[in-house]
């Protein structure tokens, strides 16, 4: 069934209006799409279902680490106001919007959460050479 919705662009147009943004290449869109020919509707289903319970609203609070949370602006799956709301929630946390980015704006805009990336984990780096930021210490355990 997934390879048909594939084959027959059905799952092309589905993942356009859904995970991507106005921007997408043909390419991009391709590439998205050949996911969903590898999900068997079992774990499809099992996961839409998981969630509609899906309640995490008390986590954020409790990472000790530095947070940065990352939105496409056109993300219709999950919304960049849950982006917002995480980033409040968690102390130490920061929120970027990239723009234009869908709910695979990874596909449409690496370059641009590459660079938030980057510039996240120089800013730690950063304070963590000023002695600001104690280093995480591991714990052994993988």
């Amino acid at each position: 069934m997934n390879l048909q919705s594939y084959l027959n662009g059905s799952s092309h147009i589905v993942n356009r209006i859904t995970s991507l943004s106005r921007g997408v290449t043909r390419g991009q869109l391709d590439f998205g799409s050949r996911f969903n020919v590898k999900d068997t509707p079992s774990v499809i289903a099992k996961g839409l279902r998981a969630v509609l319970r899906w309640d995490e609203t008390a986590t954020p609070a409790t990472l000790p680490v530095p947070v940065r949370v990352l939105a496409g602006d056109a993300d219709r799956i999950t919304k960049p106001e849950a982006g917002v709301a995480i980033s409040k929630l968690a102390p130490r946390a920061d929120f970027i919007l990239i723009r234009p980015a869908g709910h695979n704006g990874l596909l449409e805009e690496g370059g641009q959460y590459a660079a938030a990336i980057a510039q996240f984990v120089q800013g730690l780096a950063g304070a963590a050479g000023s002695g600001r930021v104690q280093p995480l210490r591991g714990t052994g355990q993988r």
